[in-house]
């Protein structure tokens, strides 16, 4: 049986012009990862929509995004970069990519201070409270998350399976005890970093340990890591913005019947994102004019799959909302609504990543237009039509997004 199949993957290459051995095998572990996270995910939301309040759901979801923010100017390219060498050889980038990570934390731990200075004086201590926690632990989460982009490098996806459960673990159960117990906005995001910390870190150990990197070193790898970094900051901003702009204009129970609209989308979204997971170290292999040649056939034929997929939640979701978050039935429409933004960013992810492979100029350019474009869209989005112009901006964004990525692939 193993034998027909590998069979049958190799023959239908002649059509889908993948390597569909590759596809399946790190599809199987990266979907399987997705489904058992978006498990968890799933009855953490049935947990936040019963036992939490709209307005304390709101003032998380906003010190999320706001943290969030505060990541970008991390050194958030250096993943991407740990992957394109290690998929060449290039082992020692990674624990140097950690420390450098560290080093250069001070910055978003101050900002993260400053934010919580400021909301302290305008007397709002929940949100004041919550940001020194994020300031004090992102930097160490999104340094220590690395392990995940050394293991896509050297292709090991059933690895990076059994290492992320011990992730899910300690951070799911966590945080349903934290609800029961202390649903309160400020323990909420405590524990979400504190136990993303405590993971990471000790998945990182033992990482090192068994796999023990060679020390093969190149300084392209982070010089190009801290300059993706740079350019993307921007883009972490705008895709995280949306929650940012419903708070302040709609007030924190708007945002929470906007989060539970979206949250759902994305996960199932998540579904399909590790096809453009797989592509990043597949396209570091592969010579420009190969990629060019057959990128724009991929995405068609990748956009059908995330098309129906989309169509097949927008016609379940009232009976989800309705049995799971009846306390939400009128983010409904606001989510199948979001549905068609999802799809849509999700079909660009994957000419964008030769983007990423290809270490193209234009890269940089798009990184900047892009987010200030999104930023825009949504503020007069919000503003004119609250939650329906927020979607609508993101529809509009994102079609942008994939049209320019596919154009930059004749590059």
């Amino acid at each position: 049986m193993k034998q027909k199949l590998y069979n049958f993957l190799r023959w239908s290459e002649k059509y889908t012009k993948t390597d569909m051995v590759y596809l399946t095998k790190g599809g199987f572990w990266l979907n399987a990862n997705t489904v058992i996270t978006n498990v968890f995910a799933f009855i953490l939301s049935v947990f936040f929509a019963k036992f939490v309040s709209q307005e304390t759901y709101g003032v998380y979801q906003f010190v999320l995004s706001v943290s969030s923010i505060i990541g970008a100017v991390t050194l958030t390219g250096m993943n991407t970069a740990v992957i394109q060498a290690v998929a060449r050889g290039f082992e020692g980038v990674f624990s140097k990519s950690v420390k450098t990570q560290i080093k250069y934390s001070a910055l978003p731990l101050i900002l993260g201070l400053i934010l919580s200075l400021y909301y302290a004086l305008n007397q709002n201590s929940d949100i004041s409270i919550s940001l020194i926690f994020v300031a004090i632990f992102l930097p160490l989460v999104n340094a220590l998350n690395t392990w995940g982009a050394f293991l896509s490098g050297k292709k090991e996806f059933g690895e990076y399976f059994k290492y992320n459960q011990i992730i899910n673990l300690t951070y799911y159960v966590g945080m349903a005890v934290i609800i029961l117990v202390i649903p309160n906005s400020i323990f909420l995001v405590a524990a979400n970093f504190i136990l993303n910390t405590l993971s990471n870190y000790l998945v990182y150990k033992l990482i090192l340990a068994k796999y023990k990197p060679n020390k093969n070193y190149e300084d392209e790898a982070l010089a190009f890591g801290k300059k993706f970094s740079f350019s993307n900051i921007l883009p972490v901003i705008a895709s995280n913005i949306d929650n940012i702009i419903i708070f302040h204009f709609l007030g924190a129970a708007n945002l929470a019947i906007y989060a539970f609209a979206s949250n759902v989308p994305d996960r199932l979204g998540g579904l399909l994102k590790p096809i453009s997971i797989l592509a990043l170290p597949k396209f570091s292999q592969q010579e420009p004019e190969e990629i060019k040649k057959n990128i724009l056939s991929k995405t068609l034929k990748f956009s059908f799959i995330a098309s129906a997929s989309g169509i097949l939640y927008a016609i379940l979701s009232p009976f989800l909302f309705k049995i799971f978050f009846p306390a939400y039935t009128e983010s409904i429409f606001y989510s199948q609504l979001y549905t068609v933004a999802v799809v849509i960013g999700l079909v660009g992810a994957l000419p964008f990543a030769s983007l990423y492979a290809r270490r193209i100029k234009q890269i940089h350019i798009f990184n900047t237009v892009y987010p200030i474009l999104n930023i825009v869209a949504l503020c007069i989005g919000v503003y004119f039509w609250g939650i329906f112009g927020v979607i609508f901006a993101k529809i509009f964004v994102n079609t942008i997004y994939l049209a320019s990525s596919l154009y930059l692939n004749k590059f």
